[in-house]
């Protein structure tokens, strides 16, 4: 049974998993914010390949990493990816915690157990996943120009 995210965030907490940091590390979202967009870039070039499990892998790269962005915004880190996606769910609520820990767990049996992933897989997430990479970059992008103006 998959924690609520509420759960699985006070947990996070209690461990000492969910860092506040003492200052928003403006170059770090600037720069994942380039990487992340060069990971768009090349996975747009392997729309059409069959190399379904490398395609998941750099969607599930791209959502852990604008994800992380997003969160140093509000001084936010974590230390792992669970935690992570917890505290993005419950700060920001328009994010489904089920569907990240879905792919979390289609990532870690990928990285650690050698599951393969289908055209079907990636078919399934397809929609959710270009609205959240959408919304996560936009919000980013937008609190990464305020950070700006004030400096």
């Amino acid at each position: 049974m998959i924690k609520t995210k509420e759960e699985t965030n006070s947990e996070c907490q209690e461990k000492g998993d969910i860092v506040l940091l003492e200052y928003i590390p403006l170059g770090r979202i600037k720069s994942i914010l380039r990487l992340t967009e060069q990971d768009e870039t090349v996975l747009t070039h392997l729309e059409k390949s069959t190399a379904y499990t490398l395609r998941y892998r750099l969607i599930y790269d791209i959502l852990h990493e604008l994800t992380q962005a997003l969160l140093l915004c509000d001084c936010i880190k974590s230390r792992n990816h669970y935690c992570l996606f917890a505290k993005l769910c419950v700060t920001y609520p328009e994010f489904d915690w089920n569907f990240f820990e879905v792919l979390r767990k289609k990532r870690n049996g990928i990285a650690y157990y050698g599951e393969e992933v289908s055209q079907k897989d990636l078919d399934e997430i397809y929609a959710t996943i270009t609205k959240y990479m959408k919304i996560l970059r936009e919000e980013t992008e937008r609190r990464t120009k305020e950070l700006e103006k004030r400096i």
